[in-house]
This record gives C-alpha cells, sequence and structure tokens, in this order.
C-alpha cells in the first residue's frame, strides 16, 4: 500500500506555483522558511549544505526537521558522519534513537551506492549523507533516487567545492558565528538567491 503522507501530515505542505510539486518540510526557523519555496526543506529532492568544515556539521541547524518527521516513524539515516553523532544531544531534541541508524561505508564508492540504495528503499524519513563533494553524473543520480522517497535528503560538502555545478534542487553555503550561522542560498528552485541570511540558534 501507498500512504500519501501529504493527506497526513499537517506539517507538511507543497510549494506554490509551478513548484507544486515539491513538497516541504519546515526548517524550524522562521527566518529561513520565508526564503525557501513551499516554507521549509524540499522533500525528495537533493538539497547540499556546503560547510568549511565537515568534520563539524550544524546539527543544530537539521534537528528541527529531524525531529518533526520522527512522527512518521520511519528510519532516519546518517551516512559516512566524521565520528558517531552525541546520542543523548539528538534524544533531547526529541529524535528517536531507536530509529536513527548510522553506517560508514569504507570507501566513496561505497558511501555514494549506499546513499543511492538508501533513497530508493523508500523507508526513511530522513538520509543525512557527508560525500565531501559532488557534481555532475554523481549529483544527478543522487537527484535521481531521491525523487520518489519523499526524503529529506541533506548532503553535506565542503565549501571548497561551492563552485562546482550540481543538480541539487538547493544549496546552501553555511559559515557559523558566535550567534548562529550566516547563510547564502546558491541556488534554489522557485525563487532568486539572496546574498546573505543572519540566522539564529535555537538552542
Amino acid at each position: 500500500m501507498i500512504l500519501d503522507i501529504s493527506e497526513t501530515r499537517t506539517d507538511l505542505w507543497k510549494g506554490a506555483a509551478k513548484f507544486k510539486d515539491i513538497f516541504s518540510i519546515s526548517t524550524g526557523y522562521p527566518q529561513l522558511d520565508k526564503c525557501l519555496p513551499g516554507g521549509g526543506w524540499p522533500l525528495g529532492v537533493l538539497t547540499e549544505i556546503l560547510v568549511e568544515n565537515t568534520e563539524e556539521p550544524p546539527v543544530w541547524l537539521i534537528t528541527p526537521a529531524l525531529a518533526s518527521l520522527e512522527r512518521e516513524k520511519r528510519w532516519q539515516v546518517w551516512i559516512g558522519p566524521n565520528g558517531i553523532p552525541y546520542a543523548p544531544a539528538l534524544a533531547k531534541t526529541g529524535i528517536d534513537l531507536s530509529k536513527t541508524l548510522v553506517i560508514h561505508p569504507p570507501t566513496r564508492k561505497d558511501l555514494l551506492w549506499t546513499i543511492e540504495q538508501t533513497l530508493e528503499s523508500n523507508i526513511c524519513s530522513a538520509v543525512l549523507s557527508w560525500p565531501h563533494k559532488i557534481y555532475g553524473v554523481t549529483s544527478r543520480r543522487l537527484q535521481l533516487a531521491a525523487k520518489n522517497s519523499r526524503s529529506l535528503n541533506l548532503c553535506f560538502c565542503s565549501s571548497n567545492y561551492a563552485q562546482n555545478q550540481t543538480m541539487a534542487t538547493l544549496r546552501l553555503l553555511f559559515y557559523p558565528n558566535r550567534q548562529g550561522a550566516k547563510i547564502t542560498i546558491l541556488k534554489c528552485h522557485g525563487s532568486k538567491p539572496i546574498k546573505t541570511l543572519q540566522l539564529i540558534r535555537n538552542d
């Protein structure tokens, strides 16, 4: 049986106008939501978050959405993170650790294969991955794998590759600061990129 989650979720909605087939979920940060078509993280597409240091990903930026997606009771998978996520901190945000899976593929080829297979399985509400860089054919494959998954698909990549041309629907350049972070929207289907957005952390 195929469940249409758009009929069961109250915090999930379609994007506007010609992007009506893109579903989104709130980021948990109203200031960022206002800049994104559909009012949040797009689902079923490739989203790329570019950071200066992939060993220190902005987990605080994504935990509100992950906690909200717990209502679906599906798996949330972390593929190739640098280290092991701090379980007590994740649990405190409302994330169900019993439905959280961390995978450390031994090679880059294995990592990309794991991302594709996980997305195509359609059993995950969120797929987070650390490929370091994506471009060309790689980004196209990940975009296609995400297309029918209805998953939150976030790839953390190095900001050194911000100039790469990718198939990602959304690309954010993230620079942390004392208040939270400065975010530049490099690419966003449905709206014009903006220069800089100062985001304040919730915690």
